[in-house]
């Protein structure tokens, strides 16, 4: 069997470490390099603006406050400032000095504010419309109120507040139709009308005044007329246990008041 022998390779010189690792160390130089170029500022606290500052702050609390984490480059526009200047820019001209008290004010905007006045006497003819939809039983036609017909329409004269129509007992004993004056005049209701729906059954006031402020019972019964009480003089119950409707008018026929009822 024939020895082989291994020759042994001669050592590396320092030249070819070079080529390898001098890009490397160019590249970690230059960004360290970079890094403290663009960080030159970190000495210059003049330079740095803190959002957190305090409005009101002077100077003086200013210049003595530790430099902000996160700051970013603000302050005069460059160079040394004396006290009581600052800087501005006159654009293409360059930057100048002025003293803080000559620098104008910003302008105010010059528009007017987008409400003022007084409300329109009426609404604009499509208020409340709702255009592409149809509304079933909305009529969307019909002009909205104007200042005129929003007035509030004055109380009746007479008004009926209250039917008994179904009492204990019996119904006939026991019914009556309850009208108050609702002014400060007495009111003479001589030929007056009171009715029920269908005009099935009506009564005609004799001569009979109600006083300012006054009620009387209108009773289906028979009786005896005072100053409080009328009697309609009636056989059989007049106003029906489930439902009606009391019409009261004046001696021309005007309607006054009028009062429904359903069952109890």
């Amino acid at each position: 069997m024939d020895l082989i022998l291994l020759q042994g390779t001669a050592p590396i010189p320092i030249s070819g470490y070079l080529v390898c690792f001098a890009p490397l160390a160019a590249i970690v130089l230059g960004l360290i390099v970079l890094f403290v170029w663009t960080d030159r500022h970190a000495a210059r606290p003049y330079l740095r603006f803190n959002p957190f500052v305090a409005v009101g702050a002077t100077e003086k609390q200013l210049a003595e406050r530790p430099a902000a984490i996160g700051e970013t480059p603000a302050g005069p526009l460059g160079g040394t400032v004396p006290p009581g200047m600052t800087t501005v820019s006159l654009g293409g001209q360059g930057i100048v000095a002025v003293p803080k008290e000559d620098v104008p004010p910003p302008a105010a905007p010059d528009t007017q504010p987008a409400f003022e006045g007084e409300s329109p006497a009426v609404y604009p003819p499509n208020l409340g419309q709702v255009t592409g939809i149809d509304l079933p039983g909305v009529d969307q036609s019909a002009a909205p109120p104007t200042a005129a017909t929003r007035a509030v329409q004055p109380a009746p004269v007479l008004a009926i507040t209250f039917i008994e129509y179904d009492p204990p007992g019996d119904d006939l004993q026991g019914e009556y139709v309850l009208i108050r004056n609702t002014t400060a005049a007495a009111i003479d209701l001589t030929g007056w009308l009171l009715r029920d729906d269908g005009a099935k059954h009506s009564y005609r006031f004799p001569a009979f005044t109600i006083a300012a402020g006054g009620e009387v019972k209108l009773w289906s019964k028979s009786g005896a007329n005072d100053p409080s009480n009328l009697y309609w003089g009636s056989r059989r119950p007049i106003w029906n246990n489930t439902g009606d409707t009391a019409i009261l008018t004046d001696a021309s026929g005007v309607e006054v008041s009028r009062y429904s009822y359903g069952t109890k």
